[in-house]
C-alpha cells in the first residue's frame, strides 16, 4: 500500500511538472530572423549589441517546447543568444559586425538565418517567461535589413 502510494503521489508529482522546463536532446536546427539592437552613444550613433534574439518561423517553432502550466506559462516569441556581440559576429563575420554595430547605423536590424542551438532552456525575467540557448552555428539566409517597426521582439 506505502508503496502504491508513493508510486501515485510520484506519478502527480510528474504531471504538476509537466511543461515546467523545456527540454532538448541534442542540437536543434531551425530557420527564422534574427534580430539585433544596437547600444546608442548619442542620439545619432550606435555603440555595440545590446541583444540578440532568434525568432522561429512557423515550421521551426514546432521544434521548441513552451511552458504551459504552472509558474509564467508562455509561448516561445523569441530565443535569446548572450553575449549578443558573439552572435551578431558569428551571423556576419567580424568586421561587418563591427560596421553595423558602430557609428550611424540603424539601431535594430533584422537578417534570416538558419540555426543551430544547444542548452535551450527558460528562466523568468521580469515576470515573464524567456528562453535561451547557446548557438552554436548560424548561416545568414539573406541580406541584412533594417528591422520594420512592431516586429524586434523586445523584453520587459
Amino acid at each position: 500500500m506505502r508503496r502504491t502510494l508513493a508510486v501515485l503521489l510520484a506519478l502527480l508529482h510528474l504531471s504538476a511538472c509537466a511543461g515546467q522546463t523545456p527540454r532538448a536532446r541534442g542540437p536543434i536546427t531551425a530557420t527564422g530572423t534574427m534580430y539585433f539592437v544596437f547600444d546608442m552613444a548619442s542620439e545619432t550613433t550606435i555603440d555595440g549589441t545590446l541583444f540578440a534574439r532568434f525568432v522561429p518561423d512557423s515550421e521551426s517553432s514546432k521544434h521548441f517546447s513552451t511552458v504551459t502550466s504552472g509558474s509564467h506559462p508562455g509561448a516561445v516569441t523569441y530565443i535569446s543568444f548572450e553575449p549578443a556581440e558573439d552572435a551578431l559576429e558569428a551571423t556576419l563575420g567580424k568586421a561587418e559586425a563591427y560596421r553595423v554595430s558602430h557609428g550611424a547605423a540603424p539601431r535594430e536590424i533584422a537578417v534570416r538565418v538558419e540555426v543551430e542551438v544547444v542548452d535551450y532552456k527558460t528562466h523568468i525575467e521580469c515576470d515573464s517567461r524567456v528562453y535561451y540557448a547557446k548557438l552554436i552555428n548560424v548561416k545568414a539566409k539573406a541580406a541584412v535589413q533594417v528591422a520594420k517597426q512592431g516586429t524586434v521582439p523586445h523584453g520587459c
